[in-house]
């Protein structure tokens, strides 16, 4: 598949005047500034806003969803496999803060039968990571507790990662960024 540079310069820029601004505050007047381009190009790419939102964030969820099936389908421990969650969110967010602040913050701007979706794909993601907790505790690697409240827990604290400024700490190694939270995590539920 050939790569469009303008379309893929387009998506770039609007991610990230997305992710500085937030969806109620762009306008396709303001991206097309940044674009350096008319407004009547912008539809070239997308028919609304609400078009570039929903890609955003189907887009991402589709690679959490892909990820999260890879790591479900493994023969991994639940330890092992929680290891793995947390580097698909720290892989994801070191690729692009901007759509994971979009991710995080965004999706509430989607109107009516696409929200109910991206929600109901939230809850089936986050139905996932309870199975997860759930078979650690059956194999008495966790502590026994209230899976809501662990999954939670556990979402919490990688889903801020994007608010670091990962783009302003030229020493921030990922692979020690996911060995220190997987190790927060893990001894906070480890039996």
């Amino acid at each position: 598949m050939d790569k469009n540079p303008k379309r893929e310069r387009f998506i770039t820029v609007a991610t990230e005047l997305l992710s500085e601004k937030g969806y109620k505050a762009t306008t396709m007047r303001e991206l097309a500034q940044r674009l350096d381009c008319d407004k009547s190009n912008i539809y070239n790419y997308t028919k609304s806003k609400q078009e570039l939102l929903d890609q955003l964030l189907f887009g991402i969820a589709d690679k959490f969803h892909q990820g999260l099936s890879d790591i479900e389908n493994s023969s991994y421990s639940a330890v092992e496999k929680l290891k793995e969650v947390i580097r698909l969110h720290i892989r994801m967010t070191f690729d692009n803060p901007h759509k994971m602040n979009i991710h995080v913050n965004e999706w509430r701007f989607l109107e009516d039968e696409r929200l109910a979706i991206f929600i109901k794909l939230r809850k089936i993601y986050e139905q996932k990571i309870s199975r997860i907790v759930e078979d650690g505790i059956k194999e008495k690697s966790f502590k026994s507790g209230d899976v809501e409240f662990i999954r939670n827990c556990i979402l919490s604290s990688i889903r801020w990662l994007y608010t670091w400024n990962i783009s302003d700490k030229e020493n921030l190694n990922p692979i020690e960024v996911e060995k220190n939270i997987s190790e927060f995590i893990l001894d906070g539920i480890r039996k």
